[in-house]
């Protein structure tokens, strides 16, 4: 996605099938310099690939038939990959948050709709990492719907520390109202898991 002939000048030399995802149209937005080049770097590499993908067809709308001639493909990302992926072959069935326990965050929310999850799923288990305002009610919560036993609190962790638990996770959940993108996503893909996350940021 976005500007990278690196990475598609690579694909192309290995012979590799290649599929392009696409955003909207940042020439729609941004009229200046940058969003020309941008939008015309896109344009290229979508035509040098083998298919072109987004997540809805008004995204493609957002281009002007641009890809009239193309294979286009709709691919939901975090339904079609992350999710089975995750829910199907997971490495430890393990759910993870790491954040601020206040408002915003949405970790409540977070361990009530884990509950509803549990019931379906009831090998699957949630860890929570961080403190805040919020940590005594999310504990009461806990307690309210008998989950101890499946829903872990970690409080405050040393960073050095963060690595060993996120590793165990499946994939981690952060449900925020505002991000841009934070640490606690980068570092938990760094270590191989798949974060979902709600679309408030890069």
């Amino acid at each position: 996605a976005d500007s990278m002939p690196l990475c598609m000048l690579a694909a192309k030399l290995k012979g590799a099938e290649t599929y392009y995802f696409i955003y909207g149209n940042i020439n729609k937005i941004d009229k200046g310099m940058t969003g020309k080049i941008t939008s015309s770097s896109v344009k290229k590499m979508a035509k040098m690939s083998d298919h072109v993908c987004a997540e809805d067809n008004a995204v493609f709308d957002e281009w002007d038939s641009a890809f009239k001639d193309k294979d286009k493909r709709i691919i939901h990302l975090y339904s079609e990959f992350v999710l089975n992926k995750c829910l199907n072959n997971p490495k430890n069935k393990t759910i993870g948050m790491i954040c601020r326990i206040s408002s915003g965050k949405h970790v409540q929310e977070a361990i009530e709709a884990f509950c509803e999850f549990h019931h379906k799923h009831p090998e699957w288990k949630l860890e929570i990492v961080g403190n805040g305002e919020q940590y005594n009610e999310c504990i009461d919560l806990i307690q309210k719907n008998h989950a101890d036993g499946v829903i872990k609190m970690f409080g405050w962790v040393p960073h050095e520390q963060i690595p060993e638990i996120v590793s165990d996770w499946s994939f981690a959940v952060a449900p925020s109202d505002s991000e841009g993108l934070p640490n606690t996503i980068i570092e938990c893909m760094s270590l191989g898991v798949p974060c979902l996350a709600s679309p408030v940021g890069a």
